[in-house]
């Protein structure tokens, strides 16, 4: 059962999870070569499906709040020096080349400007997925230069409920600052579904054009399906 890890300075941080985050930074579960190989085997499908259709594919790994604030964890929690997601990533460094993204050495440098993960929640800030888009975004550019970059995004303050501040009946909230939008998008469909086969659909009367996802196929489907796919979390 998910349980919550009380770490300094108001930090909450998940413990007992599916994942065995703790396990995972103390060393105590190391990927296996096994899984390493699903790894490879799997990447390189992606790559060959998309090379396929004349498709650039990108995989960007996203660090966990452990990672990124691990000075909050608790004493007793010691860092592994080989992380998993590190395998992870020497593994599919020659399957993607230049195309394999990590953001953790962006998100640490970005804590300076402002908290990038939330205190009582294991997800990061607006601002945190800012500091991803912009790496992501940069990538993209290389082969898309036409891309607009939505710069110097306006936040404001509200005070927030995170998943792990309502666990365990503690009833906890802090301040978070989130993204203010301008954007004139509404969503016309959602299926309710939790998690694996959630579909949502949006439309915007203010976008750049007139494109839709339906304008492009099945091949397109697929691939945003894809990229909802699970990235390994960095531990």
């Amino acid at each position: 059962m998910a349980e919550v890890l009380f770490g300094s300075e108001g930090y909450l941080f998940l413990a007992g999870d599916n994942n065995a985050a703790i396990d995972q930074h103390t060393g105590k579960r190391s990927i296996a070569k096994e899984q390493l190989a699903q790894w490879v085997d799997t990447t390189t499908a992606r790559c060959k499906y998309f090379s396929d259709i004349n498709i650039p594919f990108y995989m960007q790994i996203v660090p966990d709040k452990h990672s990124v604030y691990s000075e909050h964890l608790p004493v007793d929690i010691v860092k592994d020096s080989k992380s998993n997601a590190s395998k992870v990533i020497s593994v599919l460094s020659p399957v993607i080349n230049e195309n394999l993204i990590f953001a953790k050495a962006n998100l640490i440098s970005a804590k300076a400007d402002g908290q990038v993960y939330h205190k009582i929640d294991t997800h990061w800030t607006d601002k945190g997925a800012y500091v991803g888009y912009l790496q992501l975004i940069e990538c993209l550019k290389e082969n898309f230069p036409l891309l607009k970059v939505l710069k110097n995004p306006e936040y404001k303050t509200k005070w927030f409920g995170g998943d792990l501040g309502s666990m365990q009946k503690l009833k906890l909230s802090s301040e978070a600052e989130v993204l203010v939008e301008h954007a004139g998008y509404l969503e016309v469909s959602n299926n309710r579904v939790s998690v694996t086969g959630k579909v949502q659909v949006y439309e915007n009367a203010f976008a750049d054009n007139n494109l839709a996802l339906s304008d492009y196929g099945a091949d397109l489907v697929d691939i945003c399906l894809l990229y909802t796919s699970p990235s390994p979390r960095d531990s």
